[in-house]
């Protein structure tokens, strides 16, 4: 398995998996709205162009085989919740359509030692409460409670 940053010419393959990713998210939450809902190839395929090619945020792809296998976006940004203006990495998104093959952990690692070359110290991510199986992995890559989040819809 190979880790490396992502490419203008993996965007075809990366769409594909985002495309399953964003189901996998509308399924755990209510407030993604309607999973029925077609997702807009040209809008995704702008958004994934800004992010591989945005300055200051990490694109990675896993590959085997010229085969794209999963992907991690991942931004430094200072916290809000710090008084001392601390900064983090923050996992924009994180994905493998391959569970329980280890991609997800040395996605990760790249982005640890990408943190720890810029300084920073945390690895943030919020995701969803239903998403038993994110909410484990984050356990498992000695992840710690930090925050809860709670939203209404008015």
């Amino acid at each position: 398995m190979k880790i490396r940053k992502a490419r203008k010419e993996d965007l075809d393959q990366i769409i594909a998996l985002y495309v399953t990713y964003l189901k996998n998210q509308r399924k755990f939450s209510k407030w993604l709205g309607n999973s029925k809902k077609k997702i807009d190839a040209k809008e995704l395929t702008f958004s994934i162009e800004r992010l591989i090619s945005k300055k200051g945020l990490l694109f990675l792809v896993a590959e085997r085989e010229n085969k794209i296998q999963g992907f991690i976006s991942a931004e430094i940004l200072s916290t809000k919740e710090s008084r001392t203006d601390k900064k983090v990495v923050e996992i924009v998104d994180i994905y493998s359509h391959i569970k329980r093959r280890g991609i997800g952990k040395l996605l990760l690692k790249e982005v640890e030692k990408w943190a720890k070359i810029n300084n920073v110290n945390y690895i943030l991510w919020e995701l969803m409460t239903e998403n038993k199986n994110a909410e484990e992995f984050c356990i498992k890559n000695s992840f710690k409670d930090f925050k809860t989040k709670m939203l209404k819809k008015v």
